[in-house]
């Protein structure tokens, strides 16, 4: 066969790539798969009526463009964070576009039928009680649809920081003014009453 003949002058020269400092375990992974080819044709028949668009496209969603949002550094885990986002922008995206579709539908089912209005806000709530309603008893609790979670970072990227360091590397000057403010509008029980002596721990992002 003609492919097994190029294999046989190619082998002896694939561990040139060895000294290739770039991509050095997918070209070698590559290349082992090319000496499967003949047996599996040899097997299973040729490749007729094969194509490769499918998972073509998914090795550009899914690796491609994940690698290229990275900086090139430990790229695997920031692919992995990377694709967790893109799920979760779809799945947000979906439920919206579900939501509209709903809201939509009930809207024209007001004008159709002057007997029978939908108030928006009651609609959502029924949907709502009736996914609870039909959710299994042994579900692990939810959050409440109100509620607001924060997520922050176990340990501070620069802990223990004066007011006076806050003011001159952030430009905060109204830092301790809006930190009464907030505390005495939502926190009215606090007895707590920041200082220019007091230190803060400053994070890089807060996750709402």
């Amino acid at each position: 066969m003609v492919w097994r003949a190029r294999l046989r002058c190619f082998t002896p020269t694939r561990t040139s790539f060895k000294s290739l400092k770039f991509t050095i375990t997918l070209i070698l992974a590559k290349l082992h798969q090319i000496s499967h080819f003949v047996k599996s044709i040899t097997l299973f028949g040729s490749t007729d009526g094969f194509n490769i668009e499918l998972p073509e496209c998914l090795h550009i969603d899914f690796a491609k463009d994940a690698y290229h949002a990275s900086n090139k550094c430990d790229y695997e885990e920031q692919m992995a964070l990377w694709l967790q986002w893109q799920e979760a922008i779809f799945l947000r995206s979906s439920y919206l576009d579900w939501l509209s579709e709903r809201s939509q539908s009930a809207t024209v089912s007001s004008h159709t039928d002057p007997n029978h209005r939908y108030d928006l806000d009651s609609y959502l709530d029924a949907e709502i009680e009736e996914f609870r309603s039909t959710a299994p008893t042994n579900a692990s609790p939810s959050l409440p649809i109100d509620a607001v979670v924060h997520v922050l970072a176990k340990t501070p990227a620069h802990p223990r920081q004066s007011v006076d360091h806050l003011i001159t590397a952030h430009g905060t000057t109204m830092f301790l003014p809006a930190l009464k403010s907030f505390l005495h509008e939502h926190v009215p029980r606090n007895n707590i009453i920041p200082s220019p002596h007091d230190r803060f721990d400053v994070y890089r992002q807060v996750v709402i």
